[in-house]
Parts: structure tokens; sequence; C-alpha cells
């Protein structure tokens, strides 16, 4: 439970208000951290993952992550099954994005090596003549989101549905997020087909650094006398 005072801003009568239920603190319940192994292929709508919208220059985003089927002029299936996240998911006429799919909290603990994988098909080559400004990278937060940093950027665009692999060892025991960003700004409002993703994992496994392989092979002549020899 996470124990909070509530404060909230009256623009009808220009006041700043604060509630504390009475003396009484609210309390809110917040979903546990997930610990790898998890996988999600995305074959129903899972609510923990979020898809948010923002501005670019003080215009709102045309679009945002969206759940289904995609038909966006590049790919008309799943990666598996039937469904995939998409910015993009009918391949719109836009020409200003500004959206963020982003993951449940993730808890990388019980091991010293993380990896993200993901399938996904992408192409953010322009589309216009004049100007054409896309930014695309998967980020990660320890912050449950209040900053971010990129683990990885793309460009251009890939050959249809592949898998990416990301480490996420530098992070281990913390509580992450990723989030799958993407951002256009245009003079021209064109068809994209944007980005899709699907069967997204995190593991976490025990590596264990200088380890020493030993294998021997014991040989035996016919008065009992034994030889040992071995590599490592």
């Amino acid at each position: 439970h996470v124990r909070r005072e509530v404060a909230y801003h009256d623009s009808r009568l220009d006041l700043e208000l604060t509630d504390d239920a009475g003396g009484r603190l609210y309390s809110f319940r917040t979903l546990r951290p997930i610990t790898p192994p998890y996988f999600e292929d995305f074959s129903q709508l899972n609510t923990n993952w979020l898809s948010l919208s923002g501005s670019i220059a003080d215009m709102p985003s045309q679009l945002q992550w969206s759940f289904g089927v995609p038909n966006n002029g590049r790919e008309t299936n799943s990666h598996t099954g039937t469904n995939a996240w998409g910015n993009n998911l009918n391949g719109l006429a836009i020409d200003t994005a500004s959206t963020d799919l982003v993951s449940p909290a993730i808890g990388l603990y019980g091991g010293n090596t993380a990896t993200l994988r993901f399938w996904h098909s992408y192409d953010f080559t322009e589309a216009s003549p004049t100007l054409d400004l896309v930014a695309a990278a998967v980020m990660i937060s320890t912050n449950n989101g209040d900053s971010w940093a990129v683990l990885q950027q793309y460009t251009d665009s890939n050959a249809g549905w592949e898998e990416e692999e990301l480490d996420l060892t530098p992070y281990v025991g913390r509580v992450i997020r990723v989030a799958w960003h993407y951002e256009l700004f245009s003079t021209d409002a064109a068809p994209r087909p944007g980005w899709l993703v699907d069967d997204v994992s995190f593991e976490i496994t025990n590596v264990w650094e200088n380890a020493v392989l030993v294998s021997s092979i014991v040989t035996c002549d016919t008065k009992a006398t034994c030889v040992c020899s071995g590599t490592r």
C-alpha cells in the first residue's frame, strides 16, 4: 500500500486544495513488480502495458500505440498469433506523433545477467521531400518513468519481423520499466507503417565468471593400473 495526501487545483475558485481524508491518509494498492522470466505474446490485451501520447511543438500527437491486428501497409500479421502493438497499426497518413508503449514494472532480481528480447517490424524512412524528422528508441527508467535513458535507437527500416536482444545487466537488482518511444514531425502528412512490437520477454540468469571446466579420462590396463588424464 502507498499512503498519500491528495492535492489538487480548483480552477473555478483558483484555489490550491488538499484532502487528507479527515486525518486518515489515503491508501492505494499498487501492483508488485513482475520478476522474470516474463514473456508476453500479446494473444490478448494485457492492461499492465501503457500506451501514452504527448505533443511536439504544442501540436498533439495524431496517434498513439494501439493493440490489434496489423494492417499498416507493410505487415498484415503479428509475429505470432493475431495481435501486436503498433504506433500506427493501420498505416494512417500523419505528420505529427509522440507516443510511448510502456512495459509493466519489472524487478530484475535473482541473477546477475538480464536480457530483453522482442520481435519488431519498422519503417521510419522519410515520406516528405521537405522536412521529415523521426526519432525511435527503446528507453529504460529506474524511477517509474520520472526519467528515461536510451537503450537502443533505430533508423530507416528493417526487412520485416526480426528479433532484437538488448542487455539489461547494468540494471540488475533494480525495478525498471521499458518504453518503445516514437516521435515524428513533418511538413507533409503521408501514410507511415511505423513500428510494430510483438513477443516481448525479460530474462534473468546467473552466469559464473572464471569457472573452470574439468574433464578427465581414466584408463586402466590389465594389471589394474589406472592413469587419469584430463584438460581444463
